[in-house]
């Protein structure tokens, strides 16, 4: 399976899974596509596995655009060393727009055999399917579990340097790499991440890879909570602006550790990951705990499997007695950055024919006491912790 998973992954990687022009070796044109559609049992609630405003659950019953997309590449080869790729992917929004990013646009030169640097928008290399992770045809799951993968930054400007090596019987791939990113959370405002530095290892043999990451940048958060901090800062008591410094979210050093793991041997498959997030002080930023493995086994065209994912977060202290009118507004925001859950996933996946995947996916989803995990638009009805379920199938194809 796993020779499986990689030709599928470096087809769309390379954006060779079909040739416009077949005659013509230094320019290839492909894409890739998802239909979905879920269903939430959540009823005072919405689910969403991306920064969109809403899903399934209290706004409708099924949500057919929040996991559809279409995305198209065109690669062009000017020679042996220097080459260029251009991706743009149209996919639900956080303003429930229905319309195109451009979510890789680089240039890549070969210096050296095996020693290649890239500029421009990349994605960011901080998963086990990082390259891949929007092409659902290449992925086992229906959507990548939203424990480990629900972080917004998807892709990065700025430039990489690639290394790949022999070492014994393992082949290295270590890339180092810096810039900066943002994006758009309909809740909490907009999300930059600046001075990005981080690196990335990667090491295959045989059945097994291994990717082990370290990324750490300068978060800033601009959102709804910004005039209730001024105004602690207005109040003018060393407690109050102390309180301002703490909680805003504005240059915050914050640090991204992660481990994956691949095994697939023949028929079987295990993937699992595990990530930790830390911050240099309290902030409305909380720190994370994530993980999830998943195994599956292919039956022919059928490949059903299973996955247990853990997202926990630790939340900033609350606020007690600095500014009364204040403290329990603060305090609220405070515990709503608690989306600690556990995930239990089923699911299979047939490719039924040639460049198209049908896939299958049910959640149990149980929230912390206190916790609203990832539930958005919540309504005076919701009660946190408890659980929900989910019911997803998608049609994934490349072309």
């Amino acid at each position: 399976m796993k020779h499986r998973i990689r030709s599928i992954a470096l087809a769309l990687m390379a954006c060779g899974a079909t040739s416009s022009h077949a005659d013509d070796k230094s320019f290839k044109l492909s894409g890739f596509g998802t239909l979905a559609a879920t269903h939430s049992t959540e009823k005072n609630a919405d689910f969403v596995s991306r920064n969109v405003p809403n899903g399934p659950g209290h706004s409708r019953e099924w949500d057919t655009l929040m996991d559809s997309k279409l995305g198209l590449q065109g690669d062009i080869r000017f020679n042996d060393q220097l080459s260029a790729a251009v991706q743009a992917i149209a996919f639900k929004r956080y303003d429930s727009g229905f319309y195109p990013d451009i979510t890789a646009a680089h240039v890549r030169y070969e210096a050296y055999p095996g020693l290649a640097v890239r500029v421009g928008r990349m994605a960011m290399p901080i998963y086990l399917v990082s390259d891949y992770r929007r092409a659902g045809y290449a992925l086992p799951w229906f959507s990548p579990p939203v424990e480990f993968y629900g972080n917004g930054f998807f892709h990065y400007d700025g430039a990489d340097l690639t290394w790949k090596t022999p070492l014994g019987e393992w082949a290295l791939t270590t890339q180092a790499y810096t810039g900066h990113s943002k994006f758009r959370n309909p809740d909490r405002g907009f999300f930059s991440a600046n001075q990005i530095f981080g690196a990335t290892v990667t090491g295959e043999k045989g059945d097994h890879t291994l990717r082990a990451s370290i990324t750490n940048a300068k978060m800033k958060v601009t959102s709804a909570i910004d005039p209730l901090l001024a105004a602690y800062r207005a109040a003018g008591t060393p407690a109050s602006v102390a309180v301002a410094d703490n909680y805003a979210v504005n240059d915050l050093s914050n640090t991204f550790v992660s481990l994956g793991y691949m095994y697939a041997p023949g028929d079987w498959l295990v993937m699992a990951e595990l990530g930790k997030t830390h911050t240099e002080r309290e902030a409305l930023l909380a720190e994370q705990t994530l993980g999830y493995i998943t195994i599956g086994y292919r039956l022919g065209s059928v490949t059903p499997y299973v996955t247990l994912a853990r997202r926990d977060t630790s939340t900033a202290n609350n606020v007690q007695g600095v500014v009364p009118s204040l403290d329990a507004t603060l305090n609220s925001a405070i515990a709503a950055g608690d989306v600690s859950q556990t995930r239990t996933s089923l699911g299979a996946r047939w490719d039924f024919m040639t460049n198209m995947a049908l896939k299958t996916q049910f959640d149990h989803v149980n929230l912390d006491s206190d916790s609203a995990g990832g539930l958005v638009n919540r309504q005076p009805g919701f009660t946190r912790g408890g659980s929900y379920n989910l019911l997803s199938v998608a049609v994934d194809f490349v072309f």
